[in-house]
């Protein structure tokens, strides 16, 4: 099974990455590369900035995946209403 995973470097995601290797998931995250893993060659890696959609999208190419979960956490800075 292919996974990709965005985010998975921290919280429960790394609990999930752990899992899927566990099971010998091809498992792939995406990540900005802030954080170091503890995941060494057992999984692939995509540094990129999750908000820009073109460059997931050219990072992945053509990829083909079964599963795609979002695991970041993180909060978006946007302006209130005034």
């Amino acid at each position: 099974m292919k996974v990709l995973i965005l985010g998975g470097t921290q919280f429960f995601g790394k609990k999930l990455v752990q899992r899927l290797i566990g099971q010998q998931a091809e498992v792939t995250i995406v990540t900005r590369g802030i954080k170091p893993d503890p995941f060494g060659d057992t999984v692939k890696r995509i540094v990129v900035e999750r908000t820009d959609a073109a460059a997931i999208a050219t990072a992945l190419g053509g990829s083909s995946l079964d599963v795609i979960c979002d695991n970041s956490c993180f909060h978006l800075r946007r302006r209130c209403f005034r």
